[in-house]
C-alpha cells in the first residue's frame, strides 16, 4: 500500500531557559564592547537574510570575550543573542560556534558549572530543530544532569529540559519515551505554575501528539481540548500557540476520517498564522503540506498538488532548509502523481526525496523503505515488472539493516508475492508470500490483519492454480486470525481486526467451494456473511468518500452472488433464489446517496437535538478510527486498549442507535430503516401502468430485472466488450447527427436492454441502469425499425417515448423511499428561477480564479460551451425561458420569484435557496469535470466582492440545504459526472438529490438554446396542466411536442433532458 506522510511540528517554549547566575566579576573592557557590535551585526545579518558572516561574527565574539578571561560573563550574558539567530533558521553556524564556545568553557570552568546548563539546552534545541534528534538528545542529558546537581532545583528549567527530551524522542519514533518525559514536565509545571498556565498548555499539547503518533486519538483529543480551552482562556486570538493547537486538532480530526472537518481547522489555523506571516512562515509550509495530503483524501488532486507544491516553495526559501521536511513534501507530491496515474513524474519526485533524505544520513536509513517501495510500485503501474522486482528487494536491502522492522519486511515481501503474481508466476509468488507470512507472524503474532492480508493472498494465488481445498483451508485460516482468540467462530464485525479482509475471506472461501464441488448453497452462505460486514461497515462510514470506495468492493459480492442465486434458481426453480438476486443486484446500487438523502430527510423532519446528532457522527468515527489502527499494526498494549476502546465505543453507539429508536422514532425510522425493499414491496409503491425495470452489469452478463405492480421477472443478457462500444455510438450517433448508426445502435440496443414482451396497460416506466447505462438516453431506442428509406423522418420514428413516460432512478430503493417520503408542506413557495443570461461584455478574468480556469476549457457555443472568444458566451433563449415559465405561474397565481441579469449571484441565489422552493429552475452554462465531480457547477453572474467565486459547484451544492419537489438544471451536461462502481454518477445529479431536491431534471449533453428553452417552457405548461405530482408525463408531452413540430424533431434537441424521480 502506497504510504502517504502526515507531519506535525510540535512548537516548544521559546523561552529562555532561567538558571541560577554567577555575578559577573568588575565590568567588560573595550575589547568586548566589539565583541557586543560583533553580536549586534549577528541580529542584523539573520534579519536581512545574509547568513555568509553569521558564523564568523559569533566565533569571533565569544574569542573576544575568552581571551579577557571572561568566560562567565559571556556565558551569563549573551546566549539570547545566539538563540536569537539560530531561532529565525540559522542552525548550523550557530550550532558550529556553540561546540567551540561550550568546548571552550568546559575546559576552563568544568563540565558541571552552573552557567553551561542553558548553554546545553539550547545546544540540543538547535539541534532538534535541525533535525538531529540523536545528538539533541546527548546534549539535553547533559543538561538534567546538570540541573539536577543545582541548589536550589531550578524546577522551571528542568520543565524545559524533559519536554524538550520528549520532543527529541517523538523524532526519534520513540513515543513511550515521549509521553514519559511529557508527563514529567506537566508534572512540574502544574505544580509550580498551575493548572491554566500557556507553559502547562505547551506540554499538554505535546502529550496530545505524541498519543496521536501512538494511534490513541481518543485521548489525544482530551489532551488538545484541554491545551486549546487553556489557550483560548489565557492567550490572544492571534496567538501561534492557538494555531499549534487548531492544527494539531485538524491533523487528528483527519485521522478520525472526518476530511472535511479537517481542512475546516488547517484553513483556520492558516488564518492565524498569516496574522504574522513572517514569522510563521515555515508554520504556513507545515499548513499547506497537510492541506494537500487531505486534498489527496478526496481525490482532488489537482489541489493537492497545488498545495504540496506551496509548502516546497515555502520549505526552499527558508534561512536553512529542512531537509526531511523537503523529502516528505516530494515523497507526498509523489504520492498524488502516483494517484493520478502519473507514474514517471512519481517517480522522480521519490528520487527527489530520496535525495533530500541523503543530506541527513551519510549511509542507509529507514526512510529510504517506503521510497523504494513505492517506485516499485509505480513501476508495476507502468507494466516494467522486472523494475519493479528491483526496487523492491532494494527495499529489503534497506530494511535488512533494522532487523527490528519484521513487519516492514513482511510488506516489501508482500509487494513482491503481487509483482510475481502479475507475471504469472505462482510458486514464485507463493515463496515471497510465505516469507511476508513469517514477518507478520514473527513480529505480531497469529491474531493480526496483516497476517489475515498475507492467508487472503495466498488463497487467491491457490484459486488461480485451481487448488481449491488448499485455498479454502487458507482463506479459513485467515478468518480465525482476524479476530481475537477470546471470540467464537462466529464473532460480531466489531470484533474483526480488518473488515475489508475480512469481506476477502469469505468470498474466496465461496469461490473455493463452488470451485471445489458446485456447491452454489454454502456459497450463498458464505456470500450472506460477506454481506452483512459490508452492511456494518456502512453503517459506521462517516465520509462519503469512503462510503464510495465501499460501493466497489459491493459491486464485488453482488456480481458473484447474482449470479449463483440466478444458478440455484434454475436448479431447483425457487422463485425466492430471483428475489434474492434482485436483492444483491439493488445492494451495490446508490447507497451512498440513499444514506445521505436518509440523513438529509431525518435532519429535516424528525426534530433532533444537534448534541445528539454531533455524538452519533463522533462515535461513527471513532469506530472507524478504532478499526483503522487495528489494521495498522500496533504493538501489543496498544493492540489491546484499542480493542477496549472500540468494543466499549461500539456499545455506546448501540445504546445510542436504542435510544434514538426510542426517543426519536421518526429519525430512526428516516436514517436507519432505509434497506432494499423487498419486490412485494416496491410493488406496493408502483402505479398500476407503472414498470420498474432494473439493470445491473457483471463481467460478462447484463441482468434485466422487471417489476410491474403484479409481476416480476429477470432476464439474462450475455454481453462483451462491443456492448460498450454500442452504447458510446449511440451517444455519438445523436450528437454528431450520424442517422445510419444511430438507426442500428437505436434498434440493437432495445433488443438488448428490453427482451422481454410488455403487459398491457403499461405506459410509465422508472428506469435504474447501472454503470455505463446511465448516461444513455433510453427514450431514444427503436421499439420498431423505420421503413426503408435514404432520408430518415425523425418526426415519425417509433421511440420508446411514443409509449412510455419515462423517468430515472438511482435504485429501487431510491424508487421505494421517494414513493414514501415526507411531503413538503402546503405553503411551500412556487417557482424560483434564474438566469445570468450573459448579454454583457464578461471575460473569464471577471471570475474568482478557480471559475477562471473551469470556463477557460470549454470553447463550444452551446449552454456549457461557455466562452465565445474571449468573453462569456450569453444564453438569450434563458431569459425568454425563465420568464416564461414565470408567467405560467403567476398567471395562475401562484408564487414565483425569477432572478436575472446582475440578480443571479451567487449569494443571491444561495440566500433564496435557504427557503424551500416547490420548483428550483436554474438555467444557464453548466461546467462539467468529470475527472473531479465535486468540481462541477453552474455558472452564475460574476461578484466576486461578496466572497463568492460565481460557480456553484456540486461540492458546494452538497451543503445545501434544499426543499424543492423540483430542481430542473436547464444547462448542458449537467447530469454526466464520473461513474464509480454500483453509485452510478457522481457530480450535479448526485450533489442535488443529495441535497434535498426530490426530483431532478437535467442533461446528458450540451443542448441548444432554443431548444432547450421550448422544451422547458412546454414542460411546466403540461405539468401545471395535469394538475398531479408527477413530472414524467408532462416531459414525455413535451419531447413529443418538439418531435412533431419538426424543427427540433432530431433526438439531439429532446433527448438530452432525462428525469431522476417521478
Amino acid at each position: 500500500m502506497r504510504k502517504l506522510t502526515l507531519l506535525i511540528y510540535n512548537i516548544l517554549g521559546f523561552c529562555l531557559i532561567i538558571a541560577p547566575l554567577s555575578k559577573a566579576k568588575g565590568q567588560s573592557p573595550a575589547d568586548t564592547t566589539l565583541a557586543q557590535a560583533y553580536l549586534e551585526r549577528t541580529i542584523v545579518l539573520a534579519d536581512e537574510g545574509l547568513e555568509d558572516s553569521i558564523g564568523w561574527y559569533l566565533l569571533e565574539a565569544a574569542r573576544l570575550y575568552q581571551q579577557a578571561g571572561f568566560y562567565e560573563l559571556f556565558l551569563q550574558k549573551h546566549l539570547s543573542d545566539y538563540q536569537y539567530v539560530y531561532e529565525n533558521g540559522y542552525f548550523s553556524p550557530v550550532i558550529e560556534a556553540m561546540h567551540t564556545i561550550v568546548a571552550a568553557s568546559r575546559k576552563q570552568l568544568g563540565d558541571s558549572h552552573p552557567l553551561l546548563a542553558p548553554w546545553y539546552y539550547h545546544l540540543g534545541r538547535s539541534l532538534q530543530m535541525r533535525g538531529d534528534n540523536a545528538e539533541a538528545m546527548e546534549w539535553v542529558m547533559r543538561c538534567l544532569t546538570l540541573q539536577q546537581s543545582i541548589q536550589p532545583t531550578p524546577w522551571l528549567d528542568i520543565a524545559y529540559t524533559h519536554n524538550l527530551m520528549g520532543v527529541c524522542y517523538i523524532g526519534l519514533y520513540k513515543f513511550s519515551e515521549a509521553i514519559a518525559q511529557y508527563n514529567k514536565a506537566l508534572e512540574i509545571r502544574k505544580r509550580e505554575l498551575g493548572t491554566r498556565h500557556p507553559l502547562t498548555a505547551l506540554v499538554i499539547n505535546n502529550l496530545g501528539s505524541a498519543h496521536g503518533y501512538f494511534g490513541l486519538n481518543d485521548i489525544a483529543l482530551q489532551y488538545y481540548q484541554e491545551a486549546l480551552s487553556i489557550r483560548e482562556e489565557v492567550l490572544p486570538p492571534d496567538h501561534p500557540h492557538l494555531g499549534i493547537s487548531i492544527f494539531n486538532l485538524a491533523t487528528l480530526y483527519s485521522d478520525l476520517g472526518l476530511t472535511k472537518k479537517a481542512i475546516e481547522l488547517y484553513q483556520k489555523a492558516m488564518r492565524i498564522y498569516q496574522l504574522d506571516a513572517v514569522a510563521n512562515d515555515e508554520l504556513i509550509g507545515d499548513v499547506y503540506q497537510n492541506l494537500g495530503v487531505e486534498y489527496q483524501y478526496i481525490n482532488a488532486y489537482e489541489e493537492a498538488f497545488a498545495h504540496l507544491q506551496q509548502a516546497r516553495i515555502i520549505y526552499e526559501r527558508q534561512p536553512e532548509v529542512n531537509p526531511e521536511k523537503l523529502a516528505f513534501v516530494a515523497q507526498n507530491i509523489a504520492s498524488t502523481l502516483s494517484l493520478q496515474g502519473n507514474y514517471r513524474a512519481s517517480i522522480d519526485e521519490n528520487k527527489t526525496a530520496m535525495g533530500w533524505f541523503r543530506k541527513q544520513v551519510d549511509s542507509i536509513d529507514y526512510r529510504f523503505e517506503p521510497l523504494l517501495t513505492n517506485m516499485g510500485m509505480d513501476y508495476t503501474a507502468l507494466g516494467r515488472l522486472d523494475s519493479s522486482l528491483q526496487y523492491h528487494y532494494e527495499a529489503l536491502e534497506v530494511l535488512s539493516h533494522y532487523p527490528e522492522a519484521i513487519m516492514e519486511r513482511g510488506n516489501v515481501y508482500s509487494n513482491i508475492g503481487n509483482t510475481y503474481l502479475r507475471m504469472g508466476d505462482y510458486e514464485q509468488a507463493l515463496v515471497a508470500q510465505e516469507e511476508a507470512l513469517k514477518g507478520y507472524t514473527g513480529s505480531l503474532g497469529e491474531q493480526h490483519e496483516r497476517v489475515t492480508y498475507a492467508l487472503n493472498e495466498m488463497a487467491a494465488t491457490r484459486l488461480r492454480q485451481g487448488m481449491f481445498r488448499h485455498a479454502f483451508a487458507l482463506a479459513q485460516r485467515a478468518l480465525e486470525a482476524n479476530y481475537p482468540a477470546t471470540f467464537s467462530n462466529d464473532p460480531p464485525p466489531e470484533a474483526y481486526f480488518s473488515l475489508p479482509h475480512a469481506f476477502n475471506s469469505f468470498l474466496l472461501k465461496a469461490k473455493a467451494v463452488l470451485g471445489m464441488e458446485g456447491n452454489t448453497r454454502l456459497a450463498a452462505l458464505y456470500y450472506r456473511q460477506a454481506d452483512s460486514l459490508l452492511l456494518y461497515r456502512q453503517q459506521i462510514l462517516v465520509s462519503k468518500e469512503d462510503k464510495i470506495n465501499l460501493a466497489k468492493e459491493t459491486w464485488r459480492l453482488s456480481s458473484v452472488a447474482v449470479a449463483n442465486k440466478v444458478a440455484m434458481w434454475r436448479h431447483d426453480g425457487n422463485a425466492r433464489h430471483l428475489e434474492e438476486a434482485f436483492h444483491y443486484a439493488e445492494r451495490c446500487k446508490a447507497n451512498v446517496l440513499l444514506s445521505s438523502v436518509a440523513a438529509y430527510e431525518a435532519t429535516q423532519f424528525a426534530g433532533l437535538p444537534d448534541s445528539l446528532a454531533n455524538k452519533e457522527n463522533e462515535l461513527r468515527a471513532l469506530m472507524v478510527n478504532f478499526q483503522q489502527q487495528l489494521a495498522a499494526g500496533a504493538d501489543s498494549l496498544s493492540r489491546s486498549a484499542l480493542q477496549q476502546a472500540l468494543f466499549a465505543t461500539s456499545q455506546s453507539y448501540r445504546t445510542l442507535v436504542n435510544h434514538l429508536e426510542k426517543n426519536y422514532p421518526l429519525y430512526y425510522d428516516l436514517k436507519y430503516e432505509k434497506g432494499i425493499p423487498t419486490v412485494g414491496a416496491l410493488q406496493t409503491a408502483l402505479e398500476p401502468d407503472e414498470a420498474f425495470v432494473s439493470y445491473f452489469t457483471a463481467d460478462t452478463v447484463l441482468y434485466i430485472f422487471k417489476v410491474t405492480k403484479t409481476g416480476f421477472s429477470v432476464h439474462e443478457q450475455f454481453v462483451g466488450a462491443d456492448f460498450y462500444d454500442h452504447q458510446e455510438g449511440l451517444r455519438k450517433s445523436i450528437t454528431l447527427q450520424l442517422d445510419d448508426v444511430y438507426l442500428q445502435k437505436a434498434r440493437l440496443l432495445y433488443k438488448m436492454l428490453f427482451p422481454f414482451e410488455w403487459e398491457e396497460g403499461i405506459r410509465k416506466l422508472v428506469l435504474a441502469p447501472d454503470d455505463a447505462l446511465v448516461k444513455l438516453p433510453f427514450e431514444t431506442l427503436l421499439r420498431e425499425a423505420p421503413a426503408g428509406s435514404s432520408l430518415v423522418d425523425y418526426s415519425s420514428l417509433a421511440y420508446l417515448l411514443r409509449d412510455f413516460a419515462i423517468s430515472y432512478s438511482p435504485s429501487a430503493a431510491f424508487c421505494y423511499r421517494r414513493a414514501n417520503a415526507p411531503k413538503l408542506s402546503d405553503d411551500t413557495q412556487g417557482f424560483l428561477g434564474c438566469a445570468p443570461v450573459f448579454e454583457e461584455e464578461f471575460s473569464p478574468d471577471d471570475y474568482a480564479l478557480a471559475s477562471r480556469t473551469a470556463l477557460e476549457r470549454l470553447e463550444t457555443d452551446l449552454r456549457g460551451g461557455a466562452l465565445s472568444g474571449q468573453r462569456v458566451k450569453p444564453l438569450p433563449g434563458t431569459a425568454r425561458e425563465t420568464q416564461a415559465v414565470s408567467q405560467l405561474f403567476t398567471s395562475r397565481r401562484l408564487p414565483a420569484t425569477v432572478l436575472l441579469h446582475a440578480f443571479s449571484t451567487e449569494a443571491k441565489l444561495r440566500a433564496e435557496l435557504a427557503t424551500p422552493w416547490r420548483f428550483v429552475h436554474l438555467a444557464s452554462h453548466g461546467l462539467i469535470n468529470e475527472k473531479y465531480p465535486d468540481l462541477s457547477g453552474i455558472l452564475l453572474y460574476p461578484d466576486t466582492l461578496a466572497g463568492q467565486d460565481g460557480l456553484l459547484t456540486a461540492g458546494e451544492v452538497y451543503n445545501l440545504s434544499l426543499q424543492a419537489d423540483l430542481v430542473a438544471l436547464s444547462a448542458c451536461e449537467t447530469g454526466p459526472g464520473r461513474i464509480s462502481g454500483g453509485e452510478g454518477l457522481l457530480g450535479l445529479t448526485r450533489a442535488f438529490l443529495y441535497a434535498g431536491a426530490n426530483n431532478l431534471l437535467a442533461s446528458l449533453w450540451k443542448v441548444q438554446d432554443r431548444a432547450s428553452a421550448d422544451l422547458m417552457i412546454a414542460f411546466y405548461e403540461y405539468h401545471l396542466i395535469s394538475g398531479t405530482n408527477a413530472f414524467a408525463p408532462a416531459l414525455q408531452q413535451a419531447k413529443l411536442q418538439l418531435i412533431e413540430e419538426g424543427e427540433y424533431s432530431h433526438p439531439f434537441f429532446w433527448s438530452p433532458f432525462i428525469l431522476i424521480g417521478k
